[in-house]
């Protein structure tokens, strides 16, 4: 499913910087689409990252970075692992697309249509000589969008045409999980400007001691250990009196953290390592 994920990523990260309110994807028997109504690029940027044997680079404007599975291989590594793709812009009133066949252009910058809004068309058909599972099932792509929906309220998600329009947020998380009692379901949000984080939390305490899930995720990516969830078990238990250890048994809880340059432990970026970040958590709890 990578693929199509990388593609998503792309959306995600001009939806975490404030530049796209909207994301569609679509599935088909050999290739998928995405679309996003952000701000596109210059057409002179287009070829800098959709050809191969260029460097990566970021959106100019980019910040914190969204990968919900994939890795952040870009543009140009999904056209080198497909056998056609299609790239359209939308912008200043113009629809125009740029077309690769098994990476190499075939055609640039060929004005296509009109369009009274800005964002970009993203249509893959992976190359299955190059890949086991060049594509996702519906019921896979679904479970990774829904994850997107409840994480990002303010991102209208839709599949094949569908609207993701169930409970969103933080506290639609706590509530469809089943170990969720009906006991109410708090949330804070914090913002800190010159920390470049955002922090959501939302939380559940348990009428009775259980094995209680709590998650945590990194720009949007799930990082289930490090100064966030220490941060969130001490400041529950220290909220409701309790050990670390209870607070565990006792509360459903979610973090969702957003940070412009986060610091990791490990190499697989399992393990968030900024402690300053868990005290203000903490403290905020």
């Amino acid at each position: 499913m990578n693929l199509v994920v990388e593609a998503i990523d792309g959306a995600l990260d001009l939806h975490l910087s404030g530049r796209c309110s909207r994301l569609y994807v679509s599935l088909t028997h050999d290739h998928f689409c995405v679309v996003d109504d952000g701000p596109g690029l210059e057409p002179s940027e287009v070829l800098d990252q959709l050809e191969t044997h260029h460097k990566k680079r970021t959106r100019q404007g980019d910040r914190a970075h969204a990968h919900v599975i994939g890795t952040g291989m870009g543009l140009a590594m999904i056209n080198a692992l497909a056998r056609r793709l299609e790239f359209e812009l939308r912008r200043a009133g113009e629809v125009r697309r740029w077309v690769f066949e098994g990476t190499v252009l075939v055609s640039e910058n060929e004005l296509v249509g009109a369009c009274d809004d800005s964002g970009t068309t993203l249509r893959v058909w992976p190359d299955a000589s190059l890949m086991r599972e060049p594509l996702p099932s519906r019921a896979e792509l679904s479970a990774v969008l829904e994850k997107v929906h409840w994480l990002c309220p303010a991102l209208r998600v839709e599949l094949d045409g569908r609207r993701f329009s169930g409970e969103a947020g933080l506290a639609a998380w706590i509530r469809r999980q089943p170990e969720w009692d009906g006991s109410p379901v708090e949330t804070l949000e914090l913002v800190d400007g010159a920390r470049g984080a955002r922090v959501g939390l939302a939380w559940a305490w348990l009428d009775e001691p259980c094995v209680a899930r709590q998650a945590a995720f990194v720009n949007l990516r799930e990082t289930p250990r490090g100064s966030h969830m220490d941060a969130l078990l001490e400041g529950l238990a220290a909220r409701y009196g309790v050990s670390p250890a209870m607070a565990r048994r006792r509360v459903l809880a979610l973090v969702s953290v957003v940070l412009e340059e986060p610091r990791y432990d490990s190499p697989t970026r399992e393990v968030l390592a900024q402690p300053e970040l868990g005290a203000w958590i903490e403290a905020s709890l």
